[in-house]
């Protein structure tokens, strides 16, 4: 029964080719009950085999018939609706050649015009026929591989050398050091003239009071030595000419000495001769006395109110009052300090009423550039003022015993460098100082001693037709002295507190001097304006 019924199933399908429907015949299949007898087809007929379908797929048969897949046409030829090739009708041939077309319809939703079917190995893309690329090749899985290699070679793990720590050569290249320490690394040290900074060797700037000297002057190897305070500047040096004229004994003004004391009077004294004792009252006085009439702190650090302190030309001070080298930084305080009181005001009461008297004496005077010493003393007028007006005339004076130094038989204040060259007076230096005795309260006064002290005055014809001086005294006081001053004043009569006056100090004063030569500056400049009168010192004070 079941073979019956598949015949008959072939027969209609190829009634039905034969027919030229076209259509598919979908065979239905035939189960077989659990008894073995045909029941109602259920599902499609399984695809016959290729007897079969050659059976249905004659010479001309193209599509699908029934189950089997029959083929298309020869190139030129095209699947009609009876599943039969038939030759591609003339139009179409005409179209698909003027679209340049080989297969495939060119109308594919209509297909009014079928150009072919493409030759085995080909298909149709874009109606052309193109060769079927080869299947691709499923490419090596790498892990797979891998994993292969590594079941059948064993993994070789190379031998390593322990790192050693790198050394201190290279530690210092590194860090591109030359000297000092790198953790624990010397990396070296730096030559004369050098300090190590941040690993680099940096050369030092020259210590000017070593390459200047006591005698340097000029510009010295980077240093500026400045002007000679005795002698001419020759070849950065200041070339000195000795006077020994009227000594006995004491300094040349060179470094030497004019001689030395007999034994019999052993003791060189301020007039440069020699006595059996220091006793004041029977050492001479010098024909050469002068008497300052006038005395004013300087306004700033310009001509004529200040002088060159520190002997450097390149700096002056106060900032942005100053110029030429001249330094006068104590000129900021005093200005602050005019709100309460003007010290200039107190000092010229003081000189006009002889309270402050100060005489300068030189000892060898000369004109014509040798050196000579200037004492400076403090006194009192040997008569009253009404007397001799001791601020216009040429007047008598006392000595104090205290300007001296009776130990060394020598003036407590002295300049030993003294020139007078073309009109124009020179003394001091960095090894010299001065007191200078400020009247800010007459009970007490205070007490400046000035270090780095100079003066220079031009050197002209004053009362009587004798000589007079015209300048600036200058030096630098030490800041921690000016303090420790201020707490000698007494606590009542000041025109403003000791407190208010320190803080003056402290909020105005800057240091510019390095009055001790250890590279810091630890001193502020101040510079004063003086004249004299010619005078003549006539004995001691008692």
């Amino acid at each position: 029964m079941k073979v019956a019924y598949y015949l008959l199933a072939c027969v209609c399908a190829c009634m039905l080719a034969a027919c030229g429907t076209g259509a598919s015949v979908v065979v239905p299949d035939l189960s077989t009950a659990e008894d073995g007898s045909a029941d109602v087809p259920v599902g499609d007929v399984p695809a016959p085999d290729s007897a079969g379908c050659a059976a249905l797929c004659g010479p001309g048969v193209c599509g699908t018939v029934g189950i089997c897949d029959c083929g298309g046409c020869e190139a030129g030829q095209q699947c009609n609706d009876l599943n039969q090739c038939e030759a591609v009708p003339p139009e179409c041939a005409d179209q698909c050649k003027a679209a340049g077309a080989e297969c495939g319809c060119l109308d594919p939703e209509a297909c009014t015009c079928d150009c072919g079917e493409c030759n085995g190995g080909e298909e149709c893309a874009g109606n052309q026929c193109v060769g079927i690329p080869p299947p691709e090749e499923e490419p090596f899985d790498v892990a797979d591989v891998q994993e292969t290699v590594d079941e059948v070679v064993p993994e070789v793990v190379p031998e390593t050398t322990p790192e050693l720590p790198p050394t201190c050569e290279e530690i210092c290249l590194a860090a591109s050091a030359v000297c000092g320490t790198v953790g624990d690394c010397d990396c070296g040290s730096c030559g004369d003239g050098f300090e190590c900074q941040d690993g680099a060797c940096v050369e030092l700037p020259p210590d000017c009071n070593v390459v200047c000297g006591d005698n340097g002057c000029g510009p010295i190897d980077g240093c500026e030595c400045g002007d000679c305070t005795w002698g001419d500047c020759m070849e950065s040096q200041c070339v000195c000419m000795p006077n020994c004229a009227g000594k006995m004994c004491g300094a040349d003004g060179c470094g030497s000495q004019c001689g030395a004391c007999p034994v019999a009077t052993p003791v060189c004294a301020w007039d440069l001769k020699c006595y059996a004792s220091c006793d004041p009252s029977k050492v001479g006085f010098s024909d050469k006395v002068q008497k300052i009439v006038v005395l004013a702190t300087g306004k700033d650090g310009t001509a004529g109110e200040a002088l060159d302190v520190d002997g450097n030309p390149k700096t002056c001070a106060p900032f942005g009052k100053c110029k030429d080298g001249l330094d006068n930084q104590m000129a900021t305080m005093f200005e602050a300090l005019a709100q309460f009181t003007d010290i200039n005001v107190q000092i010229s009461k003081s000189v006009e009423d002889g309270s402050l008297l100060m005489l300068f004496e030189s000892v060898g005077y000369n004109e014509q550039g040798m050196t000579f010493d200037t004492n400076v003393y403090f006194g009192e007028p040997a008569v009253p003022k009404a007397s001799c007006n001791f601020q216009s005339a040429v007047c008598n004076y006392l000595v104090a015993p205290e300007s001296f130094d009776l130990a060394a038989c020598k003036p407590l204040i002295y300049f030993d460098n003294t020139k007078v060259k073309n009109g124009s007076l020179s003394a001091g230096g960095k090894k010299y100082k001065i007191i200078i005795v400020l009247p800010i309260v007459p009970s007490s006064p205070f007490t400046m001693e000035l270090l780095n002290a100079r003066m220079v005055a031009t050197v002209g014809t004053g009362a009587g037709g004798q000589m007079s001086l015209s300048g600036v005294l200058a030096g630098a006081i030490s800041k921690k002295a000016l303090l420790a001053q201020v707490d000698t004043l007494p606590d009542v009569g000041l025109p403003v507190s000791k407190d208010t006056i320190k803080m003056f100090i402290d909020a105005m004063l800057s240091p510019d001097i390095d009055s001790d030569g250890d590279g810091k500056k630890d001193a502020a400049s101040i510079g004063f304006k003086l004249s004299t009168n010619a005078g003549k010192i006539t004995g001691l004070s008692k």
